[in-house]
This record gives structure tokens, sequence and C-alpha cells, in this order.
């Protein structure tokens, strides 16, 4: 089953489209724009891409990170939060989540949960970039950089499927 993956974000957005373990291609894209409100020329831009990706690949399956509700308050709870980027980060996911129209690929909103955290030995090597490969032990660390949004849209592409098998069991 070919399951396009979506880490949405306001600044960064990672797809991955992938068959099982095997990665068919990936795309990281970076907003250079306002962070929020978002701008409309954004998210364009991250839910052409994903129908790009879904007609490229003949995707039978989207998922898509969603959001849960954010702790509005940081340290010790003495001070709000700054909502902008979790409010960011759910436009783009709900213009992922309606940029397919019903009645053709199956979407599945998958819970936020550190999809990027794994060792980098569970990810496709396409997934992981020269710089972090020259480190000797890189397979048992977890990776950072821009290459971490197309791990977690790895994960989020395997968690949604997992779901979606469940629905339909």
């Amino acid at each position: 089953m070919i399951v396009i993956g979506v880490d949405p974000g306001a600044r960064w957005t990672g797809i991955v489209a992938r068959d099982g373990n095997t990665l068919l291609g990936h795309l990281i894209l970076r907003n250079g724009g306002e962070l929020f409100p978002v701008e409309l020329q954004w998210l364009r831009l991250v839910t052409d891409a994903v129908e790009n990706f879904i007609r490229v690949y003949n995707a039978d399956l989207l998922a898509v990170e969603g959001v849960t509700r954010p702790n509005w308050h940081v340290g010790k709870g003495r001070a709000a939060a700054n909502p902008s980027a979790i409010l960011a980060t759910a436009e783009v996911a709900g213009a992922v989540q309606g940029c397919v129209l019903p009645g053709f690929t199956p979407v599945v909103s998958v819970r936020p949960g550190k999809h990027d955290k794994a060792p980098m030995c569970f990810y496709p090597e396409a997934l992981v970039s020269d710089a972090e490969r020259r480190k000797p032990d890189w397979r048992t660390r977890v990776g950072g950089g821009q290459l971490r949004h197309a791990r977690a849209a790895w994960s989020i592409a395997q968690a949604g499927l997992l779901a979606r098998q469940a629905e339909l069991a």
C-alpha cells in the first residue's frame, strides 16, 4: 500500500511517499514568510505538493500529523505560551487534510508524538544527511536538521497505515 506521510508545520513541512519499507520519494518545504497568520501562498505550496505526491505515486492513503490541545503555560505555569506556532500548524494540517476530495484517497489523522525521534537506523538512508552519517555511531543517534521533517513524515505514514488497517479490521 502506498502511503503519503505529511509532517505539517508553520515553518517546515516534510512529505514522504512509502510503499512498505521502501522510500519512493520525499520533499521538505520551508516557509520563508510569516509564521502566523499563515500566508495563503504557504498553504498553496504545501497542498499543491501533497496533491502532486498523491497523483505521482498513485497513493492509497494520506496520513497527516494532527495537533493536540497545547499546554498554554511554560516554565512553572507562570507565563502564558505564545500559541502562534500551534495555531499555524493546525491551519497547515487542516489545509492538507482538506486537499483530498472525498471518495478518493482516504485521509488518516495521526496523533502527534515525537515521530522524528527514533534512532536513524530505523529510517531509509536517503533520509539521513551526509553530515549525520559522518559520525561513527550515527545509526544509534537521533538526528536533527531539516531531514528530521522527512523522517517524521516517514513515521507518520507508518502510523497512518496501522490506524487505517485497524479501522478496516
